[in-house]
């Protein structure tokens, strides 16, 4: 991932990995400058993910309930993982 993030027209991945150890080791091989990361497995490993630097989600649900999602994303770029909890409870 570190060589594909280099190429200049990349620019972001969407990630499907369920393993989270492995994003994580993934996502530090690569300079945040060359590419950024979106969770390709929804809003639950979004809540975990966001911890480790996911730079967004990429969402189904956001079709159907855009303002819950995108109230998710504030609170993760926020780093207030207790109201991403929150939000994942309604």
């Amino acid at each position: 991932m570190a060589k594909i993030a280099k190429i200049p027209n990349i620019i972001a991945c969407k990630e499907n990995t369920p393993n989270l150890t492995q994003y994580v080791q993934m996502q530090k091989a690569v300079d945040p400058k060359d590419m950024a990361f979106f969770c390709g497995l929804g809003e639950q490993m979004y809540t975990w993910g966001a911890k480790y630097g996911y730079a967004g989600v990429v969402s189904s649900n956001a079709n159907l309930m855009p303002e819950w999602t995108y109230s998710l994303y504030l609170a993760a770029k926020a780093h207030d993982f207790a109201e991403m909890d929150a939000l994942m409870k309604k």
